[in-house]
């Protein structure tokens, strides 16, 4: 192999200095050592001066050369001396002893410097010497295209402007090669280390060509100027083929994005770089996916002086990339076709259970033999665990789809903790334990929080240390860990005197149907998922849970959850409650109805209309049953009626377009009728999905009577001019007129005091959401909270209260807010009035003013 890469005159001794130079610069670019590039320039230098000192200048000339086995670099220097009779002889002999032939002076010295030296002399033509370095071994064979490559360096006008260039280059390529990896960071390293320019250009000469991302450069017409081996190997282009030539035609094919082809071109007109993902063709026709760089360099004037391209193999990236998208929409639907199956599984089941547990209420309120008595209440207890277990599993399943909502409202932690405890009171008196529970006088009054997942934990926590425990206590603590002015942590510890937990299962007791052991759910019940449910929703309030026990002496379970704390906060003065072995409090039965009601109730399910008919038969009631939305809309053309109980899912028409046929009627007769959505969906946002198709309650199956009869007396309640006889409960006097609230109400002076606390508890932050929505201009929050607020004013007939809820409402609906403030300050005005009305009504009965712990 012979490839000739460059040949210059000498003439002076400045031409001696910059062939040298260019010697020097040829073997970095070789990748020879320091030392090696020394003794080629040095031994050159020798050389060229002999000519141009004895034999009147000559020509330089470097080619490239190798014989198979190696390759090495070769500068030959041609005199215009007479020439030498004996060349060979003059290479082992001293020069000195020959004055006559003085043009071959430092041969002797270039030996030593040099891999390779020869000299050819005819007597009439000249003097040739050529002298060479051997390139490292083990490096791959160099050809044409480096050989070009060192041609266009070697080629300025001087080497000065050749070093000049090559290092802007090679600088370039190096900012574009860190944007794409972190390869250069050993590279950085040992640049730190160079101190001669020489070598900092000829080590990032070395990495431009060797990298393995494919690097080119354009000039400002976007033309390609220079590619490097990565670019040759990743398109399978040679340099010679697309010199001067765009780019386009050796990187995209027939299935490249014609949009990412159109913006690269928009990128080159108008001189901004991009990046983008890019599908390229090889030169076989295989495709690959490229991340490709383009980047404009400006010269010192602000002008386009040429472009940088890199690009590397994106393709397994880019295949993981669309495999994981994939998963995600496959993991996306099984999620939906997850949540569809609970909704159903949950109506499914629901619906035969609501009937059994309604029909089984109703057996129960009849003339029963105790042994028929005692099979109806097995019955009823078994139908009421299986519910609580499809509740639990409900739960698990939503947390786990990532559906389950964490509250944040106000709430009493006192009433919280009262009434878990009133209702599992009765638990422990059977089984003769002592329930106990301490909240400290310093703990807030109102928090911020979730009071349902809340009490569900409790519930949790509190019915298993019950469930395992023979005798004992079971003890409820609650202790401050620490408070700011916006926010308060709490610990919970729920200690039992039961069974214990072995060491090696404390773990294992929070995972899904875990129990301690395989006989503990033979004795005690239970499924194992309410701890894995109480565990989880800890987690999801912010908190940890925790345990500690030891076999045959009990347990503590440990949470700290962390609560805001209203604007306004108060220390509980809640003392030490106990109750052992105390009966629980008789449910309060509810007044005789003002009237007879006319009913019509819609359901597919025969069992399920028996049950709702019977129920409210037993209130005197009269009752219509039909099996169909239609059905529902024939009855009412033929009748009136004071409530419709509607079935949300129902063949052919089910009860959201039954609602919505229904609500478009009475847009032309001006009257409403009360409908009540009955449904065994029990998921998120179905309430908030019937309340918003028109409906005016909701009742989750399965049905309970008390439940339902008031919930369908209350929407069907005459004006307040036909109220309830006063002497049946006596109100006690007041400044404000509570009259049409307690006729509402049937009488039921407890029920109405009971709305009142709702009102006195719940009023103020709902102010407060009001005042910040209209602060932030936030339509949605105020109609959200206007309407809540509605619901609790309509309670007691404060009508101009009323109707500033209801136009808040509106103004947050349509986003108007030129009067909101006005209007919310007299509204503040108003119930402060209301409030002070309210408590006074409850002062005047301070037995009944408080919740019965």
């Amino acid at each position: 192999m012979d490839l000739r890469i460059a040949k210059f005159g000498i003439e002076r001794e400045r031409d001696v200095s910059l062939v040298a130079q260019r010697a020097r610069l040829l073997a970095s670019l070789a990748g020879l050592s320091s030392q090696r590039r020394s003794g080629l320039g040095r031994a050159l230098a020798e050389v060229a001066r002999n000519a141009v000192v004895y034999a009147d200048g000559g020509t330089v000339e470097f080619r490239l050369r190798g014989d198979g086995r190696q390759q090495w670099l070769e500068a030959s220097v041609r005199d215009r001396g007479p020439g030498i009779a004996d060349p060979k002889r003059l290479l082992s002999e001293d020069p000195s002893s020959n004055p006559q032939h003085k043009a071959p002076s430092g041969l002797m010295r270039a030996k030593g410097w040099v891999d390779r030296i020869s000299l050819h002399s005819k007597p009439h033509e000249g003097t040739v010497v050529c002298i060479g370095q051997t390139l490292p071994p083990g490096g791959p064979p160099l050809g044409e295209a480096i050989a070009a490559d060192w041609s266009a360096v070697l080629a300025h006008k001087s080497p000065r402007n050749a070093l000049v260039s090559s290092h802007r280059r090679i600088l370039e390529l190096d900012s574009e090669l860190s944007a794409v990896r972190q390869r250069d960071a050993d590279l950085q390293r040992e640049l730190q280390d160079l101190k001669s320019l020489n070598d900092t250009l000829s080590l990032l000469a070395l990495v431009a060509s060797k990298t393995e991302n494919a690097v080119f450069i354009l000039d400002e017409h976007g033309q390609i100027e220079w590619v490097n081996d990565g670019f040759v190997r990743m398109t399978g282009h040679e340099l010679r083929e697309v010199v001067g030539k765009p780019p386009g035609p050796f990187l995209h094919g027939p299935q490249t994005d014609l949009e990412a082809i159109q913006e690269i071109d928009d990128a080159l007109r108008n001189e901004h770089g991009l990046s983008l993902d890019l599908l390229h063709c090889r030169k076989d026709g295989r495709t690959y996916w490229a991340s490709t760089s383009l980047t404009p360099v400006l010269d010192d004037a602000g002008k386009l002086a040429r472009w940088v391209g890199m690009f590397s193999d994106s393709t397994r990236r880019r295949q993981a990339h669309e495999a994981l998208e994939a998963a995600k929409e496959a993991a996306e639907a099984a999620s939906r076709a997850k949540s569809e199956f609970l909704a159903n599984m949950s109506h499914e089941i629901r619906t035969p259970m609501n009937a059994i547990i309604g029909m089984t209420e109703l057996a129960l309120g009849t003339t029963l033999t105790p042994e028929q008595r005692e099979y109806l209440l097995t019955v009823k207890q078994s139908s009421e665990a299986l519910l609580r277990l499809l509740n639990d599993i409900l739960d698990l399943s939503k947390i786990e789809a990532g559906k389950f909502e964490i509250e944040s409202v106000s709430f009493s932690l006192a009433d919280v903790l009262r009434e878990t405890m009133k209702v599992l009171s009765v638990r422990a008196a059977k089984k003769g334990l002592e329930l106990a529970w301490h909240l400290p006088p310093e703990v807030p009054k109102q928090l911020m929080g979730d009071p349902a997942r809340l009490r569900q934990i409790l519930f949790n926590l509190v019915g298993n240390a019950i469930k395992f425990t023979k005798k004992g206590e079971v003890v409820v603590r609650i202790e401050p860990q620490w408070q700011t002015e916006t926010e308060i942590a709490l610990h919970f510890a729920v200690a039992d005197t039961g069974i214990g937990i072995p060491a090696e299962k404390l773990q294992q007791i929070f995972e899904a149907f875990m129990q301690v052991d395989s006989s503990t759910s033979r004795r005690f019940g239970g499924t194992g998922l309410g701890l894995t449910i109480s565990s989880q929703l800890i987690e999801l309030m912010g908190g940890r849970i925790w345990v500690q026990s030891k076999v045959g002496k009990g347990s503590t379970f440990h949470f700290s959850l962390r609560f805001a704390l209203p604007e306004t906060t108060v220390a509980n003065p809640v003392p030490e409650k106990k109750s052992g072995k105390r009966a629980a409090t008789p449910s309060r039965q509810l007044a005789a109805p003002r009237r007879i009601l006319r009913v019509l109730v819609a359901d597919d399910n025969a069992a399920n209309r028996v049950l709702a008919a019977r129920v409210l038969q037993k209130r005197g009631h009269d009752i219509v049953s039909v099996a169909s939305g239609r059905e529902v809309l024939s009855a009412l053309k033929q009748q009136s009626f004071d409530v419709v109980l509607l079935d949300v899912q129902m063949p052919k028409m089910d009860g959201f377009a039954t609602t919505a046929a229904i609500r478009e009627s009475e847009r032309h007769t001006g009257h409403h009728i009360p409908i009540v959505a009955m449904t065994a969906y029990a998921m998120s946002g179905d309430r908030e999905r019937c309340l918003d198709a028109g409906m005016d309650a909701y009742m989750a199956k399965p049905l309970h009577a008390r439940q339902l009869q008031k919930l369908v007396e209350s929407l069907a309640a005459d004006s307040p001019a036909e109220s309830a006889d006063p002497a049946a409960s006596p109100m006690p006097p007041t400044a404000f007129d509570f009259a049409p609230a307690l006729a509402r109400l049937e009488g039921d002076v407890e029920l109405l005091k009971e709305q009142m606390r709702f009102f006195l508890q719940d009023t103020p932050a709902l102010l407060s959401d009001i005042a910040g929505a209209i602060a932030r201009c936030d339509g949605k929050q105020l109609q959200l909270s206007a309407h809540r607020l509605k619901g609790l004013v309509s309670s007691f007939d404060d009508r101009q209260s009323s109707e500033a809820t209801q136009r808040l409402e509106r103004m947050g609906r349509s986003e108007d807010f030129a009067d909101a403030g006005a209007l919310f300050e007299q509204l503040h005005r108003d119930l402060n009035r209301l409030g002070h009305a309210i408590e006074a009504f409850l002062e005047q009965d301070p037995a009944s003013s408080s919740l019965s712990g």
